[in-house]
């Protein structure tokens, strides 16, 4: 367990292991995948100067399973201590060359109509980083278009196989493109109780 820069994000290194990775990557494959988009629920839309990438949606217990513990974990030791009620959808994400995902927050001032907030969203690496070039994950501890902000954050470690990284949905975070090879990750996201 690893926490980073006043516990923007947690992350646990390699906990995955290779066989899983494989399964999850075989399974996600398995299913008919379409472009990604960016927006708020009813309101997304394609924006390719945003978010280019390959989507597909799982809903399988054996996943959340994987994941559950080390959110939980995460939250207790960065002390983030969200109460949380329920995860979304797991996202299966493809990069392909020239993909990728600028800065953005995962969470937006509504709540949804469970009345909650995303509070924690979760990425798992799945790629070994040997197999592609480019795709690194990056924070920002603040807005990224601010003039003179040089906060952007990630680790090399991060793109270990098998680990899994967490942080509060509002965190500005992006990948960046992907200039050789395959990325391929797991995106989850936390509910809880709407933000005051």
């Amino acid at each position: 367990m690893i926490g980073n820069s006043k516990e923007l994000f947690w992350y646990f290194n390699s906990v995955i292991s290779n066989k899983d990775c494989d399964k999850i990557i075989k399974h996600g494959l398995s299913k008919r995948n379409t472009r990604a988009t960016v927006g708020k629920d009813n309101d997304s839309k394609r924006d390719l100067k945003i978010r280019n990438s390959n989507i597909v949606f799982l809903n399988d217990k054996w996943i959340y399973d994987i994941l559950n513990p080390h959110v939980n974990s995460a939250n207790d030791n960065a002390k983030w201590n969200f109460k949380l009620t329920r995860s979304e959808k797991v996202q299966f994400t493809v990069y392909k060359k020239q993909q990728f995902y600028h800065w953005h927050q995962d969470c937006w001032g509504h709540a949804n109509e469970y009345n909650l907030n995303r509070k924690l969203s979760v990425i798992v690496q799945l790629t070994d980083p040997k197999k592609y070039v480019g795709g690194e994950l990056e924070f920002a501890r603040y807005e990224p278009s601010l003039k003179g902000n040089k906060s952007v954050i990630g680790t090399k470690d991060m793109a270990k196989r098998g680990t899994i990284i967490v942080f509060p949905s509002y965190t500005f975070h992006r990948v960046k493109p992907v200039t050789k090879g395959t990325r391929y990750s797991l995106v989850n996201w936390v509910q809880g109780p709407k933000f005051l």
